[in-house]
């Protein structure tokens, strides 16, 4: 069915974040007395961060001071450490001129999210950013999608549509009954999308906006 609104995950989806969220996690870990190995970070690009850091045992009070300290080094540095995937800029400005809407919902802070989107000249292709809040207890894909239906006015079951690299967007975009197409040149990968039960699935970025068109 034709989709008149979009919903785009970010870091995996949009952009090749990997360098600077990386560099900028493991700083954080470092400050908390774990040495990560550099392949065990590879995990930590898409789930919420809270839960990102579980993975490495950290709980509480350190949990707390590691997601303060993430946001601190990546927004000093990491930022802007990032690439958009070849294609993106082309699927963003000719979506949003053949009148579809545009939303990122994105386990980021909205804040960092539009930093990002406008640095890659790309924030005008959109009718808006959904992000986590860590104080508005809005962590979940799912609570990130809702809140951006809800400010925009959006019915998530009516001509809307999610696409995302991992399962939290797939189950994400379900949660509030909306179809997901998986893309496979993020961070994600098929077996983890296929039975997550993506409704579709886009190699690259040319078929993910062939789908979308």
């Amino acid at each position: 069915m034709p989709y008149d609104t979009i919903f785009f995950d970010l870091d995996g989806t949009l952009i090749d974040s990997k360098p600077g969220v990386t560099r900028s996690f493991s700083r954080a870990l470092c400050d908390c007395g774990i040495d990560a190995h550099p392949d065990s970070l590879n995990r930590v690009i898409g789930p919420p961060l809270e839960d990102s850091f579980k993975t490495f045992g950290l709980m509480g009070d350190t949990l707390g001071e590691a997601v303060v300290r993430f946001r601190r080094y990546y927004a000093a540095d990491g930022i802007f450490d990032f690439s958009l995937y070849p294609g993106v800029a082309d699927m963003a400005r000719g979506l949003a001129g053949a009148g579809k809407r545009l939303f990122v919902a994105t386990s980021k802070q909205e804040d960092s999210a539009l930093r990002v989107l406008e640095h890659a000249g790309l924030a005008a292709c959109f009718t808006g950013i959904a992000g986590a809040s860590f104080a508005d207890n809005r962590l979940r894909k799912e609570d990130v999608l809702r809140h951006a239906c809800e400010r925009h006015g959006v019915d998530p079951a009516q001509g809307c549509v999610m696409a995302g690299d991992t399962a939290y967007d797939v189950h994400g975009a379900h949660a509030l009954g909306m179809p997901c197409v998986g893309v496979l040149y993020g961070f994600g990968t098929r077996p983890e999308l296929e039975n997550a039960g993506a409704d579709a699935i886009a190699a690259t970025v040319a078929e993910l906006h062939a789908m979308l068109a």
